[in-house]
């Protein structure tokens, strides 16, 4: 069973480039969405592009956004399928 293995904390700061962005490794995939809420409900990262990842900032000026926890929802689909798969979960954001 293939699967997506997301960390559950990133550190997006300048003094290394290590753990700067929430990422996820996985399979190719034909579909993918992903969505990371606040503890408010709002979006704060949203991007259809499995290579990208979340850099901490939110809104158009590109803000850092605040330490604490985030919800993150995947919704994807393999190659060899036309399942939609749910996945979802919690990271940390610490500067």
């Amino acid at each position: 069973m293939r699967r997506l293995v997301p960390y559950n904390v990133f550190t997006p700061n300048s003094t290394d480039d290590k753990n700067t962005e929430f990422v996820i490794e996985g399979e190719s995939l034909d579909e993918y969405e992903i969505k990371i809420f606040n503890r408010w409900g709002e979006i704060v990262f949203e991007c259809h592009d499995p290579n990208l990842g979340w850099d901490g900032t939110y809104g158009m000026g590109g803000m850092d956004a605040p330490e604490g926890v985030y919800i993150w929802k995947i919704i994807y689909k393999l190659p060899d399928t036309d399942e939609r798969n749910t996945i979802s979960g919690h990271v940390n954001l610490l500067r």
